[in-house]
């Protein structure tokens, strides 16, 4: 935390900004096709027990060919715009020919998986914690991610993430993303903070560390070890042969 600890000490900010996953909650190394491979298997297991046959396959591309009709329609534009787990999941429903009142099985299913795939970072937010007891100011949070922030307050609170965030900016929600620097433009946009008074902190260099600095707030770059970086990139070698199989 030394490199949070220098940028902190005799700056006034009145709000840290926080990337979610890789930087509240960790993922693992696997990539993320094959989280979606892990998680077409636990839905599989569950539409059987309900009397459905579907192998995990079929719901796996049904997954891939959701997101890809999901993001093309949300992306007609200049700026990347994210999609929606909910337009995902009644796209696969469709697709699979499944009746929609199963929505909420798959959703919850999502949530439940996202809960059993990640850790929460304690050495970062014991840190807050406790500077939290010193210093008066706000903790928001910041992502770039398909599923909703009920589902994600969901996944924090089931990951006993304790620290008081009353505003969650999720781009799923507002179509606005971190990387196109939309989501930073329309959280500044609801107030009170000046940019110089809001420093953000994240994992992406791109999307948490230049895209804020270009809004004028001040950033903290906070990757992943370079062993984690190094075993992803491996793994996502390995499972575009994989992937490529099965597609």
């Amino acid at each position: 935390m030394k490199h949070l600890k220098k940028k902190l000490k005799g700056n006034s900010f009145r709000c840290i900004s926080l990337d979610i996953f890789d930087t509240v909650l960790l993922r693992g190394v696997l990539p993320e096709t094959y989280r979606f491979k892990k998680l077409s298997k636990v839905l599989s297991r569950k539409l059987n027990l309900l009397g459905i046959e579907c192998e995990w396959r079929v719901i796996y591309q049904a997954r891939q060919r959701a997101m890809q009709r999901v993001y093309k329609v949300s992306n007609n534009g200049d700026n990347f715009r994210e999609g929606s787990i909910n337009k995902i999941i009644l796209h696969m429903l469709a697709d699979l020919n499944i009746d929609f009142l199963y929505y909420d099985l798959f959703i919850q299913a999502e949530i439940e998986f996202e809960v059993s795939s990640v850790s929460l970072n304690k050495k970062l937010i014991n840190f807050l914690e406790n500077l939290a007891l010193k210093n008066d100011f706000e903790i928001i949070l910041v992502s770039d991610m398909y599923l909703s922030e009920s589902a994600i307050r969901q996944i924090l609170n089931l990951k006993e993430f304790n620290l008081k965030c009353a505003n969650v900016y999720i781009s799923s929600e507002t179509s606005f993303t971190k990387a196109s620097g939309e989501l930073f433009d329309y959280l500044l946009s609801q107030g009170p903070y000046l940019p110089k008074e809001i420093i953000h902190i994240g994992d992406n260099f791109y999307s948490d560390y230049v895209s804020p600095k270009c809004k004028g707030m001040e950033a903290l770059h906070l990757p992943r070890s370079i062993f984690w970086q190094f075993m992803h990139k491996g793994y996502r070698l390995i499972n575009k042969t994989t992937c490529d199989t099965i597609l």
